[in-house]
């Protein structure tokens, strides 16, 4: 039933009704939190988080996007001592490319190193972190 919640956010989300996706994300979370005893237990509310903040960024909400992605972070840093998975990755893109919407090119720069420290120069991640830089013109910020 958890996972179900999630999956229908995720796909609202990707109908573009954002404010049903954020209701369905937002259930997802306090039902995880319910059943795993706490709000940084498992990876699954670290990918609702990341999935909220992608939500908050389409609908516009910037700094609540980064709140969701440092919670994401969060989770991960607790549950993994090794940075690998589709998840980590998911969200050093989304943080990297939330920077780069903010000009923050700190933010922007750090997630695209750490992502291209942890997947490479050619996972599909790095490649769709630096076409997002490049459309905005931040070349600033492109690895050497």
């Amino acid at each position: 039933v958890v996972w179900a919640t999630l999956v229908r956010g995720v796909y609202k989300k990707r109908q573009g009704d954002f404010e049903g996706a954020e209701a369905a994300i937002q259930e997802s979370l306090v039902k995880l939190e319910k059943e795993y005893g706490g709000p940084l237990a498992v990876t699954d509310q670290a990918y609702a988080h990341t999935v909220l903040g992608d939500i908050y960024v389409a609908k516009g909400k910037v700094l609540e996007a980064k709140q969701e992605y440092q919670l994401a972070e969060k989770i991960y840093n607790k549950l993994y001592s090794k940075k690998e998975g589709v998840g980590m990755s998911e969200l050093y893109v989304s943080f990297a490319i939330l920077g780069a919407t903010l000009k923050d090119d700190f933010l922007a720069k750090r997630y695209l190193d750490l992502h291209q420290k942890y997947y490479g120069r050619t996972h599909q991640g790095t490649k769709k972190i630096l076409q997002v830089f490049q459309e905005n013109n931040i070349d600033m910020l492109q690895a050497p």
